[in-house]
């Protein structure tokens, strides 16, 4: 009798921890996913992009000496997301000297993706409990289907990987959600909002904007509701609270030589790789945006259908769940067209994680548990890729980031920690070699770049060549095999080295140039370079080539790009067959 009552407690338990506590549970298992990552990643800890030291550079600097920028000799927007820099210069400020800020981003990452699986929980909540939901199965199945799409949305976004990159883009997840579906509640609304909710909602649209410029396909599609729905004063809020941090900023940098928009907006823009695509244009990463936004357009049509025929085409602008996919839907379509995807699937990850939620939500107010059970499964088998790559790319990626970037950073931070040094990758450089002046060329972080490179003659290396001498930089650290840098390098550098690595499973490439910024300064480079050991790549010698080789090279560079390096190897072996030098590899 005993035995059988523990057994009946013990189940009792389970249930009640299934029931109260699934999205801690969930929340706890993306925490072990998110470690498991980190530890995989290995050691020391790496971000698996360049673009995290970027924000954690301008926070510093911004921090330490009030510019905005990567130092304080040169003011530039080099991030897109202001609010998010903010809330990192703030923790800089308060952290002070002590070291490991390094992990500050990460555990702001992992914090709010907490804040996920709580928020979408509450969401689904609102869902089962909105009248004529037909969710009502038993407390153990409910708990089942609710965990399994919790962990979903956590694995389609995904967000252990958002979070180990460190940067906006799992806030912005969580803000998209909060604003998407409080806000679709608002302006369904039947009644005039109270002006309490109208404040909150404008507040949270200037936040969201502010975190992410992208915040408008939300704010777009719900401000049109809201006209429909004649919510006026509603409709304006949520407009003046979108464009407030967007019209701030971009007067603030304007007065400060720049433009209305960061840098890092306008050159993601213009700049294009090397087979001719635009950089933020990544079309495999979108696939998965493509069929969730199917299945979400497949359920928001039942759903208006049947709302349609029950009662009149005018309930459907007071629909929340209605309203909310399409708000999913619009941010979506418009996330394709003008921005796709990015390295490491973070920019369409918040579209994905609301279209997914909207399916959802409308699979909770209109189906029975085997149609949620189904659709569920569809979704999964959808992003399993899509999650799988995602994490293999995570933990891959900052083996990468270290020979690539952190080896480079620490050369140069001991033997050149003063001086200015030309990049394209300006992150670790800047984050790890925090008194050298780093010199963008590709226009984040130097607004004389991004004017050449905005004007319409363009950036010609002629252009660079001058602005190497003005800044006196004496070394140059480039990923050559980016055709728009690539391009405009001048005649006058010479190719001292090749950093080369063992893999780049993000970006392709595995070298890197070294190069003196004129004959003067290369046999100090490569003197340096020679007394730097190297733990992640190797470095291959061509400072013992003649001038004519290294002017061949670089004119070679500009038209056929990192194939020109293939040439070169030949070109010094063929030298240095007649006339071998230390140099030979």
């Amino acid at each position: 009798m005993q035995t059988a009552l523990n057994v009946a407690d013990s189940k009792r338990i389970s249930q009640i921890v299934w029931l109260k506590y699934e999205q801690w549970i969930v929340g706890l298992a993306n925490l072990l996913i998110l470690g498991a990552v980190v530890v995989a990643a290995g050691r020391p800890f790496t971000y698996p992009l360049d673009d995290t030291y970027i924000q954690m550079a301008i926070a510093r600097t911004w921090g330490d000496s009030g510019v905005w920028g990567i130092d304080r000799l040169d003011p530039a927007a080099a991030s897109s997301s202001p609010l998010f820099v903010l809330v990192l210069a703030a923790v800089h400020l308060l952290w002070g000297a002590r070291t490991g800020f390094e992990l500050v981003p990460l555990a702001i990452n992992a914090a709010v993706m907490i804040g996920c699986a709580l928020a979408w929980d509450a969401i689904l909540d609102a869902a089962s409990a909105a009248e004529g939901a037909r969710s009502r199965p038993t407390p153990r199945f409910r708990s089942l289907v609710r965990v399994g799409m919790l962990m979903a949305l956590s694995a389609a976004t995904p967000l252990f990987v958002t979070a180990i990159i460190g940067m906006e883009h799992t806030p912005q997840v969580l803000a998209y959600s909060l604003l998407a579906y409080h806000g679709s509640r608002a302006v369904a609304e039947r009644q005039a909002c109270p002006g309490r909710t109208i404040i909150r909602l404008a507040i949270a649209a200037c936040a969201v904007a502010a975190l992410r410029y992208e915040a408008v396909l939300i704010i777009g599609p719900l401000c049109l509701v809201a006209v429909i729905n004649g919510q006026l004063r509603l409709a304006a809020a949520l407009a003046l609270g979108a464009a407030v941090p967007m019209a701030a900023f971009g007067l603030a940098w304007v007065t400060d030589g720049g433009w209305p928009v960061p840098n890092s907006i306008l050159m993601k823009l213009m700049l294009h790789d090397q087979d001719g695509q635009h950089v933020i244009q990544f079309f495999p990463a979108a696939w998965t945006l493509f069929g969730i936004m199917t299945i979400t357009a497949g359920l928001v049509a039942l759903r208006a259908h049947r709302r349609w025929c029950d009662l009149g085409l005018g309930s459907l602008r007071h629909d929340w769940g209605l309203v909310l996919g399409g708000v999913a839907l619009c941010c979506a379509a418009a996330q394709v067209v003008l921005g796709m995807a990015g390295w490491l699937y973070r920019y369409e990850a918040a579209a994905i994680a609301l279209n997914m939620l909207a399916a959802f939500v409308i699979l909770l107010q209109d189906h029975r548990l085997r149609v949620q059970a189904l659709v569920l499964l569809a979704l999964v088998a959808m992003a399993s890729y899509r999650t799988a790559d995602a994490v293999t790319l995570a933990t891959a990626a900052p083996h990468d980031r270290r020979w690539e970037h952190v080896e480079p950073a620490a050369f140069v931070a001991r033997f050149y920690g003063t001086s200015p040094v030309i990049v394209n990758d300006i992150g670790v450089m800047a984050w790890l070699a925090p008194q050298a002046r780093v010199l963008d060329l590709a226009g984040l972080a130097n607004n004389d770049i991004a004017r050449q490179r905005l004007s319409p003659s363009g950036l010609s290396w002629q252009a660079v060549d001058d602005w190497t001498r003005r800044t006196g930089a004496p070394l140059a650290v480039i990923q050559i095999c980016w055709d728009p840098i690539a391009h405009v390098l001048p005649d006058g550098w010479r190719i001292v080295a090749l950093w080369v690595g063992p893999r780049n499973v993000l970006f392709g490439d595995r070298v890197v140039g070294i190069f003196a910024t004129s004959q003067a300064e290369a046999a100090p480079l490569a003197a340096n370079l020679r007394r730097y050991e190297t733990t992640g790549g190797r470095l291959v010698y061509f400072d013992d080539l003649p001038q004519p080789y290294h002017t061949a090279f670089m004119r070679k560079l500009r038209q056929t790009g990192c194939s020109a390096i293939k040439d070169l190897a030949m070109a010094a072996q063929r030298w240095r067959a007649q006339a071998p030098g230390p140099g030979a590899p």
